[in-house]
């Protein structure tokens, strides 16, 4: 599964993007744990050396291994609040399902100052069509950290940070596709995993299984869905 795009929103982002952005040339950014492929998607199409950040150490030998034998992608432990990157570095920076957490400002400004003037954003959100959660869903979404934003408050809320909307699409069925899958492969590999592989992916294992319960049983998708945004730097 090295090859997959294995985050909320599955493929759907990374094809939103390729619609609407020439990639061929362009420096650019990935934040966020597992996207490792997309990554080297990026590379492989813009002919450049893609830069990759995770937020933590386990992140960093999971994807150290993912990336083996590659060149094309660097990857390195960064705060998303507070890269290392020189200002207006970037000329794309993508995001999927990375950004959607209680300091989703203080990223967003970030994100901004490493972004060139006219450079885009992709990000995909998680995005609630109502604005008080039911309990079950707050809670399972707190436990994994992780805080949809409201629809109608989303757009705004970018404008605040400083970047122009240019496009968006919401997926409506890729959230449960996503969580379907997860569930499906968590008890299959579930007791396969080496005692070094179970202390990593411990935690991760246990919120998917949360989250996935979520939409499966609790049909979690009519409340919330995947949406893909292309900001623009304003």
């Amino acid at each position: 599964m090295k090859n997959e795009i294995f985050l909320p929103g599955m493929e759907s982002q990374f094809d939103f993007v390729k619609e609407h952005v020439n990639f061929k040339g362009l420096d650019i950014l990935v934040i966020g744990t597992f996207s490792e492929p997309i990554a080297l998607e990026f590379a492989k199409i813009s002919e450049k050396q893609v830069q990759l950040i995770v937020p933590d150490f386990d992140s960093l030998i999971n994807s150290n291994l993912m990336l083996e034998g590659q060149q094309q992608v660097k990857v390195r432990i960064m705060d998303y609040e507070r890269t290392d990157f020189d200002d207006s570095s970037f000329d794309l920076v993508f995001a999927q399902a990375s950004v959607s957490t209680d300091n989703r400002r203080k990223i967003l400004k970030e994100i901004k100052r490493v972004l060139k003037p006219d450079g885009y954003f992709c990000v995909g959100e998680i995005v609630s069509y109502e604005k008080e959660l039911p309990v079950f869903v707050r809670d399972d979404f707190d436990n994994s950290g992780l805080y949809p934003i409201y629809d109608n408050d989303l757009i705004s809320f970018y404008k605040s940070v400083g970047f122009d909307y240019f496009v968006s699409e919401d997926f409506p069925k890729a959230l449960k596709e996503y969580y379907s899958i997860c569930k499906e492969r968590l008890n299959k590999t579930k007791g396969q995993l080496k005692d070094n592989e179970q202390s990593y992916y411990k935690k991760i294992l246990k919120r998917i299984s949360h989250e996935s319960n979520m939409f499966i049983k609790f049909n979690a998708d009519k409340i919330v869905v995947f949406r893909t945004l292309l900001f623009k730097r304003g």
